[in-house]
């Protein structure tokens, strides 16, 4: 059996628990078939990344790395308001609330290293002391 992560996450809106699992090579093929979907068209022949806003390159980034990446290998039962599928559009992925993205990339990357994408100058950069805001909760369980 694959090895698995739950994130459970609340707030007054959304109330789901995410089974994360390792990837199998048909997960693999799931993400690159996401990664490819996203990458085509919103491709501009001929722009230079320089004219492309920090944010949109920002947004690119979890679109192509986050957004595939979780929905391959992650089994969700969503019981909130708001609810949450494996067909989520890349859209309403965009809209999730930070702190859940956040917690659900942890499991996937933890599980899958294999699929980080580090930029060639990325160095082991001192992490930040995260702070949990006060309407959600988060756990995660191996």
């Amino acid at each position: 059996m694959a090895k698995t992560t739950v994130v459970e996450y609340k707030d007054e809106e959304y109330d789901v628990t995410l089974t994360v699992r390792r990837a199998s090579a048909l997960d693999g093929i799931d993400r690159s078939i996401r990664v490819a979907q996203i990458y085509g068209p919103r491709r501009k022949k001929g722009e230079p990344e320089e004219v492309r806003s920090t944010r949109d390159q920002l947004r690119r980034i979890l679109l192509l790395q986050g957004y595939p990446a979780c929905l391959a290998v992650t089994s969700i039962e969503s019981r909130g308001k708001k609810t949450l599928s494996v067909e989520l559009l890349p859209e309403e992925f965009l809209q999730l609330p930070d702190e859940l993205v956040f917690h659900w990339e942890i499991a996937v990357f933890d599980l899958n290293p294999h699929w980080v994408v580090k930029a060639p100058d990325d160095e082991d950069d001192e992490e930040g002391e995260a702070t949990e805001p006060d309407d959600a909760s988060v756990s995660t369980k191996d």
